[in-house]
């Protein structure tokens, strides 16, 4: 099964935007799909959280909706497992300049980016 990871990234001053910037960088996602994108699988959070999602992305599936989404655990699909390992090098990277990791992933990351937002 080929893999193709792309990191989406947005980081605020205050630790307390922490969903504003998750919307962003999720938004930003969203927009860059493939055109072939019909489905997306995100790791369930707490309910309140996914419903933040879910009007992030409703408002960019597009009327009608281009792609749908749900949120599932891990235990239940366990290939949300892979998405963390790329997150975790990316975090790694961005936050401590230890790049070890991501360099590992090197042929399945085709790019790492990262927004810094104002306040």
């Amino acid at each position: 099964m080929p893999i193709a990871a792309r990191i989406y990234g947005c980081r605020f001053e205050s630790s307390r935007r922490q969903e504003a910037a998750r919307a962003r960088a999720l938004s930003w996602a969203a927009c860059e799909l493939p055109d072939d994108t019909r489905h997306l699988v995100l790791d369930r959070r707490q309910e309140q959280q996914n419903l933040k999602d879910r009007r992030v992305l409703g408002g960019l599936a597009g009327r009608p909706a281009r792609f749908t989404f749900e949120h599932a655990s891990a235990d239940a699909q366990p290939l949300l497992w892979l998405p963390d390992i790329v997150v975790g090098a990316a975090a790694a990277h961005l936050v401590y300049g230890d790049d070890r990791h991501l360099k590992t992933l090197e042929k399945v990351v085709e790019v790492c980016l990262c927004e810094d937002a104002a306040v």
